[in-house]
């Protein structure tokens, strides 16, 4: 369990009158093993669940009255967890909240301070919760996405405190300076900052490495859309990340039976491994996209969106069919080109060897040794003979 208190109830939900918190601790942790669970994943859940035992609840609330919770990615994470929880839990059990059991039977249930709360204002409240609850899920994560691509990215070496620490003279002249005492207090703010940078993005490392298990850890190797964030443009889902993982096996299924029959088994592969820039990503997506309108029932479209979905499918598959084509007739062309330069260098190749052969040839009849005995030969003897 992640939430024990009334304090930290009264964060999410201030409109809480109940006296014990533990009267709703079987909502609340219903909600938790059926809606925050499976998006943090098991082994993520039970590092947080371990982690809120080791803190004291009065701290944690006063960390989020005064923005402190902010330090700790771990209390920064158990906050939108909390209100994850809260408002599910409301959402899943407004109506039973309004009602009372006991002996007599089920009644509705009433005091002398409130007011009955009439069907519509019940039915409003339990479409708010359900709202809050799954903007807070959003929340959650865009946090984890964030700090995923955060750890997964490279970040330069900051060299700024190594810089401060050299420039210390190293004979020791600095004794009796009336700063030392400054630069002592400054090197000692810069090493704590340093400190708590370093436990911050050892827990945010922590974190992403266990979030890694939950099948809505942000990137998706196979898919042409990873994230999200890349859908988005192309199908307006209001960044809304839960429903992104609820269209991953529409969208593999569009992958494996439509475009890999379309364009063959390397078509997923080759753009996997292209650049966002890329044309032929950029149409396959469209394609994606107008299949997902045509046949989702993750996402409500009317008729007439699916039949211009239907429409637009076909447009773009030709267009890639056309793109196909423009690149083999491209590579063959290239292909010919060098097949032609290669007989050009192999006919120069000959003919230089032909040349080289009757000159060697006309140098070997011009280099020939003395014939004796042949018609005006002349023998010349040199004076030093006679």
């Amino acid at each position: 369990m992640i939430l024990f208190t009334n304090q930290e109830l009264r964060l999410h939900l201030p409109s809480n009158a109940v006296d014990d918190v533990a009267n709703l601790q079987g909502m609340l942790d219903n909600s938790e093993k059926d809606f925050l669970k499976p998006r943090l994943g098991a082994s993520l859940y039970d590092r947080l669940s371990k982690q809120y035992a080791s803190i004291e609840p009065s701290v944690f609330c006063d960390a989020v009255g005064d923005g402190t919770y902010v330090n700790d990615p771990w209390n920064e994470l158990l906050l939108y967890a909390q209100r994850m929880i809260v408002n599910d839990a409301m959402a899943q059990n407004i109506e039973k909240q309004a009602l009372s059991v006991n002996g007599s039977g089920i009644n509705v249930a009433s005091s002398n301070d409130y007011a009955v709360a009439t069907d519509k204002q019940i039915a409003q409240g339990k479409e708010s919760y359900r709202q809050s609850a799954m903007t807070s899920l959003n929340n959650l994560l865009s946090l984890l996405e964030g700090w995923a691509k955060e750890v997964n990215t490279p970040m330069p070496i900051d060299t700024a405190v190594d810089g401060a620490e050299g420039s210390t003279p190293s004979d020791g002249s600095n004794q009796g300076s009336s700063s030392e005492g400054t630069d002592e207090g400054t090197d000692s703010g810069k090493d704590d900052a340093a400190e708590t940078e370093k436990k911050q993005h050892e827990a945010i490392e922590e974190i992403v490495t266990l979030w890694q298990e939950s099948k809505y850890y942000y990137y998706h190797r196979d898919l042409l859309f990873p994230t999200c964030e890349s859908l988005q443009p192309y199908l307006d889902i209001y960044g809304n990340r839960d429903k992104f993982v609820r269209l991953i096996p529409d969208m593999l299924f569009i992958q494996s039976e439509y475009l890999e029959e379309a364009f063959g088994e390397d078509f997923i592969p080759r753009l996997l491994q292209a650049d966002e820039n890329d044309k032929m990503l950029k149409k396959a997506r469209q394609l994606v996209a107008a299949y997902l309108k045509e046949r989702t029932s993750v996402i409500n479209f009317d008729k007439l969106t699916r039949s211009t979905a239907h429409n637009d499918a076909i447009t773009v598959r030709e267009s890639i069919h056309r793109l196909l084509k423009k690149e083999e007739a491209e590579k063959q062309a290239k292909l010919d080109a060098a097949k032609a330069e290669s007989a050009a260098e192999g006919s120069s190749s000959s003919s230089t060897s032909n040349a080289s052969s009757a000159s060697s040839s006309d140098n070997k009849g011009d280099s020939e040794g003395y014939d004796n005995n042949q018609e005006g030969s002349r023998i010349f003897v040199t004076p030093i003979l006679c």
